[in-house]
């Protein structure tokens, strides 16, 4: 409804636009690029805190709970149009 009135374009860009500031303020303070994209691709943070990174990126036994217990919803469009004829 949003993107209709004209809202909301950008909206589905905010967290990378959030990623890309938050890894150029990393390799700002000094910190590999590809060292802090991989650990927030594969491990993740829960929260956007440089504090939290810098601590964790070194602890082989780090986990983020959150991303582990979460599940994707299902890809809807994946096997086509999930079409139902209605005299069925």
């Amino acid at each position: 409804m949003q993107r209709s009135l004209g809202g909301g374009q950008r909206e589905a860009d905010f967290f990378t636009d959030r990623q890309e500031a938050f890894t150029m303020k990393m390799t700002e303070m000094g910190m590999d690029v590809m060292a802090v994209k991989d650990f927030c691709e594969d491990i993740g943070l829960h929260e956007e805190n440089p504090e939290i990174l810098l601590d964790q990126m070194g602890n082989p036994n780090y986990r983020n709970v959150l991303r582990a217990n979460f599940q994707p919803p299902p890809n809807l469009h994946a096997g086509g149009y999930a079409y139902m004829d209605p005299q069925d």
